[in-house]
C-alpha cells in the first residue's frame, strides 16, 4: 500500500506555483484522531457528493455513449455544484479568524500529492503539520494534515538560508484532490498561453 502511494505521489505532475499555506505542528494523536478535529461538516458533504458522484458516474457513461450533448451538459451541470461547494468552503474560510498557532508560506511547487514550500525553521522529516491551504484565484480552501517528507537547508537567490521543506497529503479526501487537480490543470493552461502570447 505504501508504495503504491510513493508510485502514485512521483506520477502527479508537480506545478511550480505559490499557492497560500497556513500550517501547524501537529502530533500523532492529532492525526489519529483526525476524524474528530472539526472538519465533520465538510467531510460530510464531501463524503455524500463523492457518494453521489459514484452513482452517477455509471450513468453519465451511458448517456454518454447515447446522447453526448446531454451527457455535456449534465457534467456542466456537476462542475456548477462543484465550484458552489468549493466557494461555500472558502467563504468559510475567508470568515475564520486568524489563528496564532499557524506560520503562513507561499509553496514553492503543489500537486495531488503535496507540496513544498521555504521556511526559516528547521521541520522534522517524519512529523505532521496541519495545513490549511487557500487557492485564492481559485476561490478554493482546504485543510488537511500533511506528514514532512523531507527539509533541506536551501540558499534563495537573495541568499537567505532557509529550508525548503517537502509535504505529502497521505489522508486528502477525494473531493479536495479533485479540485486540486482542477486547479493545476487551470493553471498549466494560463502558464501555457502565456509562453505563447
Amino acid at each position: 500500500m505504501r508504495a503504491a502511494r510513493e508510485t502514485d505521489r512521483r506520477n502527479y505532475y508537480r506545478l511550480k506555483d505559490g499557492v497560500h499555506v497556513e500550517y501547524r505542528h501537529a502530533t500523532e494523536t492529532e492525526v489519529q484522531n483526525r476524524e474528530n478535529s472539526g472538519n465533520e461538516e465538510k467531510d460530510e458533504v464531501h463524503l455524500q457528493l463523492d457518494s453521489i458522484n459514484r452513482q452517477i458516474s455509471p450513468l453519465l457513461k451511458g448517456i454518454r455513449d447515447e446522447l453526448p450533448v446531454v451527457a455535456q451538459y449534465l457534467e456542466g451541470l456537476n462542475q456548477k455544484i462543484d465550484i458552489l461547494s468549493g466557494m461555500i468552503f472558502f467563504e468559510h474560510f475567508n470568515s475564520q479568524q486568524i489563528n496564532t498557532a499557524f506560520k503562513s508560506a507561499n509553496t514553492f511547487d503543489i500537486s495531488e500529492g503535496g507540496f513544498s514550500f521555504d521556511t526559516k525553521d528547521h521541520i522534522e522529516p517524519y512529523s505532521f503539520l496541519f495545513c490549511r491551504l487557500i487557492i485564492v484565484g481559485f476561490r478554493y480552501g482546504m485543510e488537511t494534515y500533511g506528514k514532512v517528507t523531507n527539509s533541506r537547508e536551501h540558499h534563495r537567490e537573495d541568499g537567505q538560508k532557509v529550508y525548503r521543506c517537502g509535504v505529502e497529503f497521505p489522508f486528502l479526501n477525494e473531493h479536495d484532490r479533485k479540485y486540486l487537480a482542477r486547479y493545476i490543470m487551470a493553471r498549466q493552461r494560463e502558464l501555457i498561453r502565456g509562453n505563447m502570447g
